[in-house]
Protein backbone atom coordinates (compact mmCIF):
# COMPACT_ATOMS: atom_id res chain seq x y z
CA UNK A 1 0.00 0.00 0.00
CA UNK A 2 1.64 3.47 -0.89
CA UNK A 3 0.28 6.93 -0.96
CA UNK A 4 -0.90 7.06 -4.26
CA UNK A 5 -2.34 3.80 -4.57
CA UNK A 6 -6.45 3.32 -4.72
CA UNK A 7 -6.43 1.11 -1.75
CA UNK A 8 -4.88 3.70 0.34
CA UNK A 9 -6.75 7.28 -0.85
CA UNK A 10 -10.02 5.83 -0.71
CA UNK A 11 -10.21 2.62 2.39
CA UNK A 12 -7.27 3.66 4.44
CA UNK A 13 -7.06 7.21 4.74
CA UNK A 14 -10.20 7.94 4.76
CA UNK A 15 -11.05 5.33 7.51
CA UNK A 16 -7.86 6.73 9.62
CA UNK A 17 -8.95 10.06 9.43
CA UNK A 18 -12.33 9.58 10.76
CA UNK A 19 -11.57 7.09 13.83
CA UNK A 20 -8.62 9.93 14.38
CA UNK A 21 -11.25 12.75 14.73
CA UNK A 22 -14.08 10.81 16.47
CA UNK A 23 -11.95 9.58 19.07
CA UNK A 24 -10.22 12.88 19.75
CA UNK A 25 -13.92 14.51 19.62
CA UNK A 26 -15.22 12.16 22.25
CA UNK A 27 -12.21 9.69 24.16
CA UNK A 28 -9.81 12.24 24.44
CA UNK A 29 -6.14 12.93 22.56
CA UNK A 30 -5.27 9.67 24.01
CA UNK A 31 -7.44 7.29 22.55
CA UNK A 32 -6.71 9.58 19.25
CA UNK A 33 -3.24 8.69 19.37
CA UNK A 34 -4.21 5.35 19.99
CA UNK A 35 -5.82 5.49 16.49
CA UNK A 36 -2.95 6.68 14.79
CA UNK A 37 -0.28 3.78 16.18
CA UNK A 38 -2.49 1.22 15.52
CA UNK A 39 -3.12 2.80 11.66
CA UNK A 40 0.78 3.17 11.46
CA UNK A 41 1.54 -0.82 12.27
CA UNK A 42 -1.31 -2.12 9.64
CA UNK A 43 -0.08 0.45 7.23
CA UNK A 44 3.55 -1.19 7.63
CA UNK A 45 2.63 -4.73 7.94
CA UNK A 46 -0.14 -4.62 5.22
CA UNK A 47 2.93 -4.58 2.52
CA UNK A 48 4.88 -6.86 4.77
CA UNK A 49 3.75 -8.63 7.42
CA UNK A 50 7.14 -10.58 8.31
CA UNK A 51 8.73 -7.08 8.98
CA UNK A 52 6.93 -6.09 11.51
CA UNK A 53 8.24 -7.72 14.42
CA UNK A 54 11.60 -6.24 13.56
CA UNK A 55 10.19 -2.92 13.49
CA UNK A 56 8.01 -3.54 16.84
CA UNK A 57 11.68 -5.33 18.10
CA UNK A 58 13.49 -2.29 17.12
CA UNK A 59 11.41 0.12 18.79
CA UNK A 60 11.11 -1.45 22.39
CA UNK A 61 14.67 -2.50 22.53
CA UNK A 62 16.05 1.60 21.78
CA UNK A 63 13.25 2.72 23.92
CA UNK A 64 14.51 0.45 26.72
CA UNK A 65 18.05 2.02 26.10
CA UNK A 66 16.70 5.29 26.32
CA UNK A 67 15.47 4.61 29.78
CA UNK A 68 18.70 3.69 31.09
CA UNK A 69 20.57 6.55 29.17
CA UNK A 70 21.43 9.59 32.01
CA UNK A 71 20.80 12.82 30.48
CA UNK A 72 23.89 15.26 30.42
CA UNK A 73 23.61 18.16 33.30
CA UNK A 74 21.19 20.88 31.91
CA UNK A 75 24.27 23.23 31.88
CA UNK A 76 26.64 21.06 29.86
CA UNK A 77 27.84 22.58 26.71
CA UNK A 78 25.71 21.14 23.88
CA UNK A 79 27.38 20.29 20.41
CA UNK A 80 24.56 19.26 17.95
CA UNK A 81 22.32 22.67 17.46
CA UNK A 82 18.45 22.29 17.06
CA UNK A 83 17.33 23.50 14.17
CA UNK A 84 13.97 24.59 12.93
CA UNK A 85 12.22 22.68 9.75
CA UNK A 86 13.99 23.36 7.18
CA UNK A 87 16.93 25.83 8.03
CA UNK A 88 19.41 26.30 5.49
CA UNK A 89 22.26 23.80 6.31
CA UNK A 90 25.65 24.35 4.90
CA UNK A 91 28.35 21.89 5.97
CA UNK A 92 31.61 23.93 5.33
CA UNK A 93 30.26 26.90 7.61
CA UNK A 94 28.74 24.69 10.68
CA UNK A 95 31.19 24.86 13.63
CA UNK A 96 31.89 21.82 15.89
CA UNK A 97 33.43 20.28 18.87
CA UNK A 98 37.65 20.12 19.15
CA UNK A 99 37.40 16.37 19.31
CA UNK A 100 35.82 13.78 17.68
CA UNK A 101 33.54 12.76 19.81
CA UNK A 102 33.58 15.87 22.08
CA UNK A 103 32.44 15.82 25.55
CA UNK A 104 29.76 12.56 25.24
CA UNK A 105 32.07 10.40 27.56
CA UNK A 106 31.67 11.57 31.21
CA UNK A 107 33.51 8.52 33.77
CA UNK A 108 30.20 9.38 36.04
CA UNK A 109 28.05 7.95 33.30
CA UNK A 110 29.56 5.01 32.17
CA UNK A 111 26.54 2.77 32.13
CA UNK A 112 24.77 5.58 30.25
CA UNK A 113 27.49 5.63 27.41
CA UNK A 114 27.25 1.96 27.46
CA UNK A 115 23.89 2.44 26.78
CA UNK A 116 24.45 4.69 24.29
CA UNK A 117 27.00 2.44 22.43
CA UNK A 118 24.88 -0.72 22.51
CA UNK A 119 22.09 1.48 20.90
CA UNK A 120 24.26 2.76 18.06
CA UNK A 121 26.47 -0.27 17.26
CA UNK A 122 23.04 -2.38 17.89
CA UNK A 123 20.91 0.33 15.06
CA UNK A 124 23.86 0.17 12.53
CA UNK A 125 25.13 -3.30 12.86
CA UNK A 126 21.15 -4.14 11.98
CA UNK A 127 20.84 -2.19 8.81
CA UNK A 128 23.96 -3.47 8.07
CA UNK A 129 23.29 -6.67 7.94
CA UNK A 130 20.08 -6.22 6.43
CA UNK A 131 21.27 -3.83 3.89
CA UNK A 132 25.49 -4.23 3.40
CA UNK A 133 26.41 -7.43 4.31
CA UNK A 134 25.34 -9.33 0.91
CA UNK A 135 27.91 -6.51 -0.75
CA UNK A 136 30.31 -7.04 2.02
CA UNK A 137 30.20 -10.76 1.37
CA UNK A 138 30.74 -9.98 -2.27
CA UNK A 139 33.42 -7.84 -1.88
CA UNK A 140 35.22 -10.53 0.47
CA UNK A 141 34.46 -13.50 -1.92
CA UNK A 142 36.15 -11.24 -4.76
CA UNK A 143 39.10 -10.90 -2.82
CA UNK A 144 39.54 -14.40 -1.20
CA UNK A 145 38.57 -13.87 2.07
CA UNK A 146 35.24 -15.80 1.68
CA UNK A 147 34.68 -18.72 -0.20
CA UNK A 148 30.71 -17.77 -0.90
CA UNK A 149 28.55 -14.73 -0.86
CA UNK A 150 25.46 -14.65 1.15
CA UNK A 151 22.52 -15.44 0.09
CA UNK A 152 20.44 -11.87 -1.27
CA UNK A 153 17.98 -10.48 1.99
CA UNK A 154 14.95 -8.56 1.21
CA UNK A 155 15.25 -5.49 2.35
CA UNK A 156 13.07 -4.46 5.12
CA UNK A 157 10.55 -1.59 4.49
CA UNK A 158 11.57 1.70 5.70
CA UNK A 159 14.61 0.23 8.16
CA UNK A 160 17.04 3.06 6.64
CA UNK A 161 14.50 5.89 7.65
CA UNK A 162 13.54 4.23 11.71
CA UNK A 163 17.25 3.43 12.25
CA UNK A 164 18.64 6.77 11.64
CA UNK A 165 15.62 8.45 13.44
CA UNK A 166 15.82 6.06 16.64
CA UNK A 167 20.14 6.77 16.85
CA UNK A 168 19.53 10.57 16.95
CA UNK A 169 17.26 10.09 19.54
CA UNK A 170 19.41 7.99 21.57
CA UNK A 171 22.54 10.42 21.07
CA UNK A 172 20.46 13.30 21.97
CA UNK A 173 19.07 11.56 24.77
CA UNK A 174 22.68 11.09 26.11
CA UNK A 175 23.33 14.47 25.55
CA UNK A 176 21.08 15.88 27.18
CA UNK A 177 18.52 17.44 23.86
CA UNK A 178 16.43 15.20 24.17
CA UNK A 179 13.33 14.37 27.17
CA UNK A 180 12.13 11.07 28.30
CA UNK A 181 9.21 9.44 25.88
CA UNK A 182 6.65 7.88 27.49
CA UNK A 183 6.44 4.53 25.44
CA UNK A 184 3.23 4.63 23.45
CA UNK A 185 4.00 8.12 22.11
CA UNK A 186 7.58 6.66 21.23
CA UNK A 187 5.93 4.19 19.66
CA UNK A 188 3.99 6.92 17.36
CA UNK A 189 6.71 9.03 16.71
CA UNK A 190 9.38 5.99 15.15
CA UNK A 191 6.20 4.41 13.53
CA UNK A 192 3.59 7.22 12.03
CA UNK A 193 3.00 6.38 8.66
CA UNK A 194 3.50 9.38 7.09
CA UNK A 195 7.25 9.03 7.46
CA UNK A 196 7.93 5.68 8.32
CA UNK A 197 8.41 4.38 4.64
CA UNK A 198 10.72 6.67 3.24
CA UNK A 199 11.09 9.92 5.36
CA UNK A 200 11.13 12.81 5.50
CA UNK A 201 13.55 11.87 8.77
CA UNK A 202 11.61 13.82 11.33
CA UNK A 203 13.19 15.06 14.46
CA UNK A 204 12.01 14.10 18.05
CA UNK A 205 12.82 17.69 18.81
CA UNK A 206 9.89 18.91 16.83
CA UNK A 207 7.95 16.26 16.73
CA UNK A 208 7.13 15.33 20.61
CA UNK A 209 5.24 18.24 21.55
CA UNK A 210 3.01 17.98 18.91
CA UNK A 211 2.48 14.51 19.09
CA UNK A 212 1.54 15.05 22.90
CA UNK A 213 -1.23 17.91 21.26
CA UNK A 214 -1.71 17.57 17.89
CA UNK A 215 -3.94 20.32 16.31
CA UNK A 216 -6.03 19.54 13.60
CA UNK A 217 -8.02 22.45 12.32
CA UNK A 218 -10.58 23.12 9.30
CA UNK A 219 -7.98 25.37 7.95
CA UNK A 220 -4.82 23.02 8.40
CA UNK A 221 -6.57 20.01 7.00
CA UNK A 222 -7.62 22.49 3.95
CA UNK A 223 -4.28 22.94 3.22
CA UNK A 224 -3.00 19.51 3.90
CA UNK A 225 -5.39 18.15 0.84
CA UNK A 226 -3.58 20.84 -1.03
CA UNK A 227 -0.35 19.76 -0.32
CA UNK A 228 -1.03 16.41 -0.70
CA UNK A 229 -1.99 17.25 -3.75
CA UNK A 230 0.54 18.71 -5.38
CA UNK A 231 2.77 15.82 -4.29
CA UNK A 232 0.33 13.35 -5.65
CA UNK A 233 0.55 14.94 -9.16
CA UNK A 234 4.08 15.37 -9.25
CA UNK A 235 4.46 11.66 -8.59
CA UNK A 236 1.83 10.41 -11.10
CA UNK A 237 1.58 13.01 -13.57
CA UNK A 238 5.36 13.66 -13.81
CA UNK A 239 7.64 11.07 -12.15
CA UNK A 240 5.89 8.11 -13.62
CA UNK A 241 6.11 8.91 -17.44
CA UNK A 242 9.59 9.89 -17.20
CA UNK A 243 10.18 6.81 -15.15
CA UNK A 244 9.31 4.96 -17.75
CA UNK A 245 11.99 6.24 -20.38
CA UNK A 246 14.48 6.58 -17.58
CA UNK A 247 14.03 2.49 -16.55
CA UNK A 248 13.97 1.63 -20.57
CA UNK A 249 17.46 3.82 -21.23
CA UNK A 250 19.16 2.68 -18.41
CA UNK A 251 17.83 -1.08 -18.39
CA UNK A 252 21.47 -3.23 -19.37
CA UNK A 253 20.12 -4.38 -22.18
CA UNK A 254 19.58 -1.64 -23.60
CA UNK A 255 22.37 0.95 -21.69
CA UNK A 256 25.42 -0.16 -24.07
CA UNK A 257 23.12 1.04 -27.48
CA UNK A 258 22.09 4.13 -26.77
CA UNK A 259 22.76 6.95 -29.26
CA UNK A 260 23.93 10.79 -28.10
CA UNK A 261 20.24 12.24 -27.77
CA UNK A 262 18.73 9.60 -27.00
CA UNK A 263 20.91 9.23 -23.89
CA UNK A 264 20.92 13.14 -22.94
CA UNK A 265 17.11 12.04 -22.71
CA UNK A 266 16.89 9.43 -20.96
CA UNK A 267 19.39 10.82 -18.18
CA UNK A 268 17.79 13.88 -17.98
CA UNK A 269 14.24 11.97 -18.22
CA UNK A 270 15.67 10.37 -14.71
CA UNK A 271 17.08 13.54 -13.12
CA UNK A 272 13.25 14.96 -13.21
CA UNK A 273 11.71 11.56 -12.46
CA UNK A 274 13.93 11.46 -9.41
CA UNK A 275 13.30 14.70 -8.18
CA UNK A 276 9.68 14.78 -8.94
CA UNK A 277 9.07 11.18 -7.22
CA UNK A 278 11.04 11.86 -4.06
CA UNK A 279 9.48 15.56 -3.49
CA UNK A 280 6.48 14.12 -4.01
CA UNK A 281 6.35 11.59 -1.75
CA UNK A 282 7.66 14.31 0.46
CA UNK A 283 4.65 16.53 0.27
CA UNK A 284 2.44 13.73 0.38
CA UNK A 285 3.75 12.69 3.69
CA UNK A 286 3.60 16.70 4.79
CA UNK A 287 -0.07 16.86 3.88
CA UNK A 288 -0.55 13.71 5.54
CA UNK A 289 0.58 14.43 8.64
CA UNK A 290 -1.05 18.14 8.59
CA UNK A 291 -4.13 16.22 8.23
CA UNK A 292 -3.67 14.87 11.92
CA UNK A 293 -2.31 18.00 12.94
CA UNK A 294 1.43 16.80 12.89
CA UNK A 295 4.44 19.54 11.08
CA UNK A 296 6.76 18.03 9.25
CA UNK A 297 9.88 19.59 8.18
CA UNK A 298 10.17 20.57 4.46
CA UNK A 299 12.17 17.89 2.64
CA UNK A 300 12.99 19.80 -0.57
CA UNK A 301 13.43 23.72 -1.67
CA UNK A 302 13.50 23.76 -5.78
CA UNK A 303 17.38 22.44 -5.36
CA UNK A 304 17.88 21.95 -9.42
CA UNK A 305 18.00 26.12 -9.16
CA UNK A 306 20.83 25.95 -7.12
CA UNK A 307 23.99 27.81 -7.95
CA UNK A 308 26.37 26.24 -6.11
CA UNK A 309 26.53 22.74 -4.62
CA UNK A 310 26.80 23.67 -0.93
CA UNK A 311 23.42 25.44 -1.24
CA UNK A 312 22.38 21.95 -3.11
CA UNK A 313 22.80 20.37 -0.66
CA UNK A 314 21.17 22.77 1.85
CA UNK A 315 17.64 22.50 -0.39
CA UNK A 316 18.17 18.93 -1.29
CA UNK A 317 17.04 15.93 0.52
CA UNK A 318 16.64 18.31 3.91
CA UNK A 319 16.32 15.88 6.59
CA UNK A 320 18.92 13.61 5.90
CA UNK A 321 21.14 16.72 4.61
CA UNK A 322 20.35 17.45 8.68
CA UNK A 323 21.40 14.59 9.81
CA UNK A 324 24.61 13.96 8.04
CA UNK A 325 25.42 17.39 9.46
CA UNK A 326 24.52 16.71 13.17
CA UNK A 327 25.76 13.32 13.51
CA UNK A 328 28.23 12.58 11.08
CA UNK A 329 29.83 16.23 9.92
CA UNK A 330 29.86 17.85 13.11
CA UNK A 331 31.14 15.36 15.79
CA UNK A 332 34.07 14.79 13.74
CA UNK A 333 35.27 18.31 13.73
CA UNK A 334 32.88 20.19 12.27
CA UNK A 335 34.60 23.51 10.54
CA UNK A 336 36.63 24.34 13.68
CA UNK A 337 39.53 22.27 12.27
CA UNK A 338 42.12 22.35 9.66
CA UNK A 339 41.86 23.08 6.16
CA UNK A 340 43.06 19.54 5.34
CA UNK A 341 40.69 17.45 8.16
CA UNK A 342 37.80 19.83 7.28
CA UNK A 343 38.16 18.65 3.29
CA UNK A 344 38.00 14.69 5.39
CA UNK A 345 35.00 15.55 7.26
CA UNK A 346 33.14 16.73 4.34
CA UNK A 347 34.53 13.66 2.30
CA UNK A 348 33.84 11.16 5.30
CA UNK A 349 30.08 12.66 5.91
CA UNK A 350 28.69 12.70 2.21
CA UNK A 351 30.79 8.89 1.33
CA UNK A 352 28.56 8.15 4.30
CA UNK A 353 25.56 9.71 2.61
CA UNK A 354 26.20 7.53 -0.56
CA UNK A 355 26.67 4.34 1.58
CA UNK A 356 23.33 5.14 2.73
CA UNK A 357 21.50 5.13 -0.22
CA UNK A 358 22.76 1.98 -1.49
CA UNK A 359 25.50 -0.63 -0.91
CA UNK A 360 26.97 -0.72 -4.06
CA UNK A 361 30.24 0.88 -5.56
CA UNK A 362 28.60 2.98 -7.94
CA UNK A 363 26.69 4.81 -4.71
CA UNK A 364 30.20 5.17 -2.72
CA UNK A 365 31.50 6.79 -6.03
CA UNK A 366 28.29 9.29 -5.93
CA UNK A 367 28.92 10.33 -2.53
CA UNK A 368 32.71 10.83 -2.72
CA UNK A 369 31.60 13.14 -6.02
CA UNK A 370 29.43 15.00 -4.02
CA UNK A 371 32.06 15.22 -1.16
CA UNK A 372 34.78 16.20 -3.60
CA UNK A 373 32.12 18.71 -5.02
CA UNK A 374 31.78 20.46 -1.34
CA UNK A 375 35.50 20.57 -0.65
CA UNK A 376 35.88 22.92 -3.57
CA UNK A 377 33.04 24.64 -3.03
CA UNK A 378 34.47 25.51 -0.19
CA UNK A 379 38.11 26.51 -0.45
CA UNK A 380 36.82 28.50 -3.37
CA UNK A 381 34.29 30.15 -2.20
CA UNK A 382 35.59 33.78 -2.66
CA UNK A 383 35.85 33.03 -6.37
CA UNK A 384 32.17 31.04 -6.80
CA UNK A 385 30.59 34.22 -4.87
CA UNK A 386 32.10 35.94 -8.03
CA UNK A 387 31.29 34.34 -10.79
CA UNK A 388 27.66 34.70 -12.40
CA UNK A 389 24.73 32.95 -11.06
CA UNK A 390 24.07 31.41 -14.95
CA UNK A 391 27.94 30.14 -14.60
CA UNK A 392 27.69 28.64 -11.24
CA UNK A 393 23.70 26.98 -11.89
CA UNK A 394 25.65 25.26 -14.92
CA UNK A 395 28.36 23.88 -13.18
CA UNK A 396 26.27 22.97 -10.47
CA UNK A 397 23.66 21.20 -12.36
CA UNK A 398 26.20 19.60 -14.72
CA UNK A 399 27.72 17.59 -11.24
CA UNK A 400 24.54 16.80 -10.27
CA UNK A 401 23.23 15.39 -13.61
CA UNK A 402 26.43 13.57 -13.65
CA UNK A 403 26.67 12.44 -10.08
CA UNK A 404 22.92 10.74 -11.01
CA UNK A 405 23.98 8.46 -13.65
CA UNK A 406 26.11 6.88 -10.69
CA UNK A 407 22.99 6.85 -9.09
CA UNK A 408 20.92 4.86 -11.08
CA UNK A 409 23.52 2.72 -12.74
CA UNK A 410 23.03 -0.95 -11.71
CA UNK A 411 27.37 -1.43 -12.58
CA UNK A 412 30.40 0.65 -13.23
CA UNK A 413 30.10 -0.70 -16.61
CA UNK A 414 26.31 0.70 -16.97
CA UNK A 415 27.17 3.85 -15.88
CA UNK A 416 30.42 4.22 -18.52
CA UNK A 417 28.41 2.83 -21.42
CA UNK A 418 26.44 6.02 -20.22
CA UNK A 419 28.32 8.00 -20.16
CA UNK A 420 30.36 7.35 -23.46
CA UNK A 421 26.74 7.68 -25.08
CA UNK A 422 26.19 11.23 -23.75
CA UNK A 423 29.48 12.23 -25.42
CA UNK A 424 29.19 10.73 -28.73
CA UNK A 425 31.04 7.31 -28.02
CA UNK A 426 27.82 4.27 -27.79
CA UNK A 427 29.09 1.23 -28.05
CA UNK A 428 26.29 0.78 -30.88
CA UNK A 429 24.86 3.43 -32.79
CA UNK A 430 21.75 2.29 -32.41
CA UNK A 431 18.84 5.03 -32.00
CA UNK A 432 16.41 3.05 -29.14
CA UNK A 433 13.77 3.96 -27.51
CA UNK A 434 12.31 7.20 -29.72
CA UNK A 435 9.09 6.03 -29.61
CA UNK A 436 9.27 6.45 -25.78
CA UNK A 437 11.09 9.42 -25.88
CA UNK A 438 8.61 11.23 -28.02
CA UNK A 439 5.74 10.21 -26.16
CA UNK A 440 7.59 11.93 -22.65
CA UNK A 441 8.83 14.79 -23.92
CA UNK A 442 5.69 16.94 -23.13
CA UNK A 443 6.07 15.77 -19.31
CA UNK A 444 9.63 16.36 -18.96
CA UNK A 445 9.51 19.90 -20.64
CA UNK A 446 6.48 20.53 -18.54
CA UNK A 447 9.04 18.96 -15.55
CA UNK A 448 11.82 21.37 -16.59
CA UNK A 449 9.61 24.92 -16.33
CA UNK A 450 8.21 23.44 -12.78
CA UNK A 451 11.68 22.76 -11.35
CA UNK A 452 13.32 25.96 -12.82
CA UNK A 453 11.27 28.69 -12.90
CA UNK A 454 7.85 28.12 -10.86
CA UNK A 455 7.48 28.29 -6.90
CA UNK A 456 8.55 25.06 -4.63
CA UNK A 457 5.28 23.50 -2.31
CA UNK A 458 6.52 25.76 0.30
CA UNK A 459 6.11 28.61 -1.42
CA UNK A 460 2.49 28.13 -3.03
CA UNK A 461 1.45 26.82 0.28
CA UNK A 462 2.76 30.03 2.22
CA UNK A 463 -0.36 31.50 -0.47
CA UNK A 464 -2.85 29.39 0.14
CA UNK A 465 -6.20 30.11 1.28
CA UNK A 466 -9.00 28.21 1.57
CA UNK A 467 -11.07 29.81 -1.48
CA UNK A 468 -12.75 28.55 -4.21
CA UNK A 469 -10.34 28.74 -6.47
CA UNK A 470 -7.88 27.08 -4.33
CA UNK A 471 -10.02 24.48 -3.89
CA UNK A 472 -10.94 24.15 -7.70
CA UNK A 473 -7.18 23.75 -8.31
CA UNK A 474 -6.36 20.94 -5.96
CA UNK A 475 -9.43 18.96 -7.08
CA UNK A 476 -8.10 19.06 -10.81
CA UNK A 477 -4.82 17.90 -9.75
CA UNK A 478 -6.06 15.02 -7.48
CA UNK A 479 -8.80 14.64 -10.75
CA UNK A 480 -6.14 14.65 -13.02
CA UNK A 481 -3.79 12.26 -10.80
CA UNK A 482 -6.36 9.54 -10.05
CA UNK A 483 -7.30 9.41 -14.01
CA UNK A 484 -3.54 8.34 -14.73
CA UNK A 485 -3.54 5.66 -11.60
CA UNK A 486 -6.83 3.70 -12.23
CA UNK A 487 -5.65 2.68 -15.47
CA UNK A 488 -2.88 1.02 -13.96
CA UNK A 489 -2.93 -2.49 -12.56
CA UNK A 490 -0.79 -1.20 -9.54
CA UNK A 491 1.18 2.49 -9.64
CA UNK A 492 4.61 2.69 -9.56
CA UNK A 493 6.70 2.29 -6.15
CA UNK A 494 8.14 5.29 -5.04
CA UNK A 495 11.96 5.66 -5.59
CA UNK A 496 13.37 5.86 -1.98
CA UNK A 497 11.46 2.99 -1.15
CA UNK A 498 14.67 1.32 -2.31
CA UNK A 499 16.96 3.24 0.25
Amino acid sequence: MIFSSVEFIFVFLPITALLFALMRRYAGVGAALGILTAASIVFYGVWRPQDVPLLLGSIIINWLLSTVIEPAPANAEASLPVRGAGEMLDYASTPGPVGPFGRWIAPSRSLSWAALCVGVIGNVALLFWFKYAVFASTVATQIGVLHHPLAAKVLPLGISFFTFVQIAYLIDRYKGLAPHAGFWRYVLFVSFFPHLIAGPIVHHASMMPQLEHPKPTAQTFALALFIFAIGFAKKTLIADPLGEVADAGFDPAAVHSLATLNAWAVVICYTMQLYFDFSGYSDMAIGLALMFGVQFPWNFLSPYKSTSIGQFWRVWHITLSTFLRDYIYIPLGGSRVSKPRNAANLLVTMLVGGIWHGAGWTFILWGGLHGIALVINHRWSAARRAMPAILGWALTTATVVAGWVLFRAKSFGDAAAMYRSMFGHPSAGRAVYDAGIIVALPYLLIAIVIALALPNTKQLSERFKPTLPWAIGASALMGLSMMFILGKVAPPEFLYYQF
